[in-house]
């Protein structure tokens, strides 16, 4: 499922998902056993919470980029500076752009959730769409 990429003595672990909203789930599965792994067990709640939002915006972000096109989405996890960090990686070339809150929508909160449980985030754009990364406490 994941790999080991990057520079020598550094882990990066990398997985790539489907834009389907099952890839939540996967991403979820695939973080709490590599937090175990990379012994950050204590963070796997907030990652899982960050990781959901991080994925849901990236598989919409996907569809909208290429519809009826089968995209791909890539998720890394490693640590930075002692602390893990998770990247997500799409297709679509827009900013994600948090919203005020509005709590009897079903959506626009995730990028708020992910600001209140990270220490920091933001987003790059790369050759190919952009990465929104979260870096955890």
């Amino acid at each position: 499922m994941g790999a080991i990429i990057g520079v020598p003595g550094k882990v990066r672990l990398e997985v790539n998902l489907v834009p389907v909203p099952q890839s939540v789930a996967i991403a979820r599965v695939f973080v709490r056993h590599q937090l175990i792994s990379l012994r950050y067990a204590d963070r796997i709640e907030d990652a899982s919470q960050i990781v959901s939002e991080l994925v849901t915006n990236a598989v919409r972000a996907t569809a909208s980029a290429s519809p009826g096109a089968l995209g791909r989405i890539r998720l890394f996890l490693g640590p930075h500076h002692g602390r893990p960090l998770l990247e997500v990686w799409d297709s679509s070339p827009e900013p994600p752009v948090p919203r005020e809150p509005d709590f009897r929508s079903e959506s626009g909160r995730g990028l708020n959730i992910v600001r209140s449980l990270a220490i920091d985030f933001g987003w790059y754009e790369t050759e190919g769409g952009k990465t929104v990364w979260a870096l955890l406490r």
